[in-house]
Order: C-alpha cells, then sequence, then structure tokens
C-alpha cells in the first residue's frame, strides 16, 4: 500500500514542469507557455492513438 502511494507521487512529480518533459530539458519546456504545452501533450496523446488504431485495424486485415 505504501509503495503504490509513492508511485503515484513519482508519477506525479514526472508531469510537473521543471521536470523532464518527453526528453526536452526542463529550461527549454518552461519557454513553453502553458497553452502551447497542452496542446503539444494532446498532439502526443493523438499521435498515440492514432498509432494504436493503426494497429488495431491492420491485425484485422
Amino acid at each position: 500500500m505504501g509503495s503504490d502511494q509513492a508511485g503515484d507521487r513519482r508519477a506525479n512529480r514526472a508531469f510537473t514542469p521543471n521536470r523532464y518533459w518527453y526528453g526536452i530539458p526542463a529550461w527549454i519546456s518552461s519557454q513553453f507557455s502553458g497553452r502551447l504545452a497542452n496542446v503539444f501533450f494532446l498532439i502526443i496523446i493523438i499521435k498515440h492513438l492514432l498509432q494504436w488504431l493503426l494497429v488495431e485495424l491492420l491485425s484485422k486485415i
């Protein structure tokens, strides 16, 4: 139980702006405005969803 809570805290800390953000150093990610960072994050999520859909469709063929 305790290790799960510690893992949650580590995961939350990983998404704060002062950490490495998708391999981009913190000083670069801090240059982005909050909105631009959110858009970039959405683009990454959409890209992963599209890749997953593509794999699902190809596996059905």
